[in-house]
């Protein structure tokens, strides 16, 4: 799990818990590593980091992965830069479902448009948590948006892709990729010979 700076191409961050936790930094044109960031209090999660994102802004964050929210929180950090500590942003405790094996970070965390976005993966409870911001902070309730079609199956590895009118995009391994309103309710369906 890696993403690329929002503004120098030629920078990616990697999570990567081979021999302990590290938040690699590599130069995406040669895979060089360049550095490792700090990692000090990260913890919790069936894996303490297990994806990667940046804002707008340029601030870094990773989630761990739980497979029960209810009774491991999901959990995001954020470093202001590479040089920076640590500093965990959000610990969510509810609902009994997987987050973190991906997550999308939008918008810009100086201005408060930031809003970290996780789906769960939890077969019949298909859901999309939108954590926003107000003054400088994430909220540590989401806002849950319910998936009109509730889709049954064994999901692993949600993931959902914002658009900026707020309708997104759902997809989960064994499922089609679904486009969904601001609200949940879904729009249509990529055929999974397409994609």
């Amino acid at each position: 799990p890696f993403f690329m700076h929002p503004t120098n191409n030629n920078i990616l961050y990697v999570a990567s818990r081979n021999g302990g936790n590290f938040v690699k930094v590599l130069d995406a044109t040669t895979g060089a590593d360049v550095a490792d960031m700090n990692t000090t209090g990260i913890s919790g999660g069936a894996a303490v980091m297990n994806d990667m994102e940046t804002s707008l802004d340029g601030k870094i964050f990773t989630a761990n992965l739980t497979t029960n929210s209810s009774t491991s929180p999901f959990k995001v950090y954020m470093w202001e830069n590479e040089a920076a500590t640590p500093v965990n942003i959000i610990s969510y405790t509810g609902d009994a479902v997987r987050l973190g094996d991906k997550f999308t970070v939008t918008g810009s965390v100086s201005d408060n448009s930031a809003i970290i976005w996780a789906a769960s993966a939890t077969s019949g409870f298909m859901k999309i948590y939108k954590f926003t911001m107000t003054g400088g902070t994430f909220s540590a309730t989401p806002t849950v948006i319910s998936l009109s079609d509730n889709a049954t199956g064994t999901p692993t590895s949600a993931s959902v892709g914002p658009l900026p009118n707020g309708d997104f995009y759902w997809k989960a391994t064994g499922f089609g990729v679904k486009k969904y309103s601001a609200t949940g309710t879904l729009l249509g369906t990529i055929p999974t010979t397409l994609v």
